[in-house]
């Protein structure tokens, strides 16, 4: 499969082969992007008004509805194992509660060798993730601006004229998001502009180990990256009003995902097509789903991997399986 790397190569306008380059990583296959554009066009996908925050709040209360129950802030310290069989977790509190299946939909690495002690690791799933490549983190950036962008478009690509230093970014390609179709992003007459650029994972934790050094990075990281913004919309620096800064290490310390990788493995041409197993063969009562089962991870193939795991248990349990919250 033609990568767009490869297909942009073909393209005379260097702007123009530049930003379908960075669409998604210049290693995606061309045809992954026609599935999006696809998708798009005929109405199967498109973004809430009420942002990424209303998406997950409306997935959270159907699983309350249905009688289920979270424990947010609560992280996973092992998957408890008796006879070769999940049966419950512990968390790092040391709080233990017993299930009849465990289903991780948490970082896969993780998963498998720290929560199960790399004790039922297939040869299929090491090499995975020893060879397959991760997402490159991000550094994102929130700035909430007393300015209005109605009449801007909600999603620009900027190429800066110059890398300042500051958050070891990549100066390729910065991907500006504007929420101006969101009226629960911000304040009237106020807007959020979100900046999101390809960093690295290594210098990040490094300096996590001196926080000082660490908060002082992102402060000038913000600082610098709004320097950017100013020279494509005069007067913004002066209208910030709030400033959030992610880093690497924030995706990993909310999500303990493999070096902040923040969609799991890569899209590239030989894992494309290629499915993770959900299960392992010497280990019952256990499933696997979310972005380290599904190539490239994203909203729609992690959710659809959540109703594989629902289905493969109703089968197990010889149930069918039923989306109604009352049995037909």
């Amino acid at each position: 499969m033609q990568s767009l790397e490869e297909a942009t190569k073909e393209l005379n306008d260097p702007w123009l082969a530049h930003v379908f380059k960075h669409l998604f990583l210049p290693e995606v296959p061309v045809v992954f992007i026609m599935i999006i554009l696809g998708a798009l066009s005929g109405g199967n996908m498109a973004v809430r008004k009420d942002g990424s925050g209303g998406f997950a709040r409306a997935l959270e209360k159907r699983y309350l509805d249905l009688g289920g129950e979270v424990a947010y802030r609560s992280t996973v310290e092992k998957i408890l194992v008796k006879k070769d069989h999940a049966v419950g977790v512990r968390l790092s509190n040391g709080e233990e509660y017993r299930a009849d299946h465990i289903v991780s939909a948490a970082d896969g690495h993780s998963t498998l060798y720290d929560l199960l002690e790399g004790k039922y690791i297939t040869a299929e799933l090491r090499k995975i993730h020893t060879e397959w490549p991760l997402w490159k983190p991000v550094v994102l950036i929130n700035y909430g601006v007393a300015r209005d962008f109605s009449y801007e478009p909600s999603i620009t690509m900027l190429k800066p004229t110059s890398s300042k230093g500051a958050g070891y970014l990549s100066s390729d390609c910065w991907v500006i998001r504007i929420f101006n179709y969101c009226p629960n992003c911000a304040p009237a007459g106020r807007t959020l502009v979100q900046v999101m650029i390809e960093s690295e994972w290594q210098p990040w934790k490094d300096i996590r180990e001196d926080k000082d050094a660490y908060n002082a990075e992102k402060e000038m990281t913000g600082k610098q990256v709004l320097e950017h913004l100013n020279d494509v919309w005069p007067g913004i620096k002066d209208q910030v009003e709030m400033t959030n800064v992610a880093t690497p290490h924030t995706w990993w310390r909310f999500t303990r995902n493999r070096q902040g990788a923040f969609e799991g493995f890569a899209i590239i041409d030989k894992i494309f097509t290629t499915s993770v197993k959900r299960t392992l063969p010497d280990l019952d009562n256990f499933f696997m789903a979310g972005q380290w089962v599904v190539p490239g991870g994203g909203v729609i193939p992690t959710l659809v991997s959540g109703k594989h795991a629902a289905m493969l248990l109703c089968r197990r349990d010889g149930k069918a399986f039923n989306t109604s919250s009352k049995e037909k």
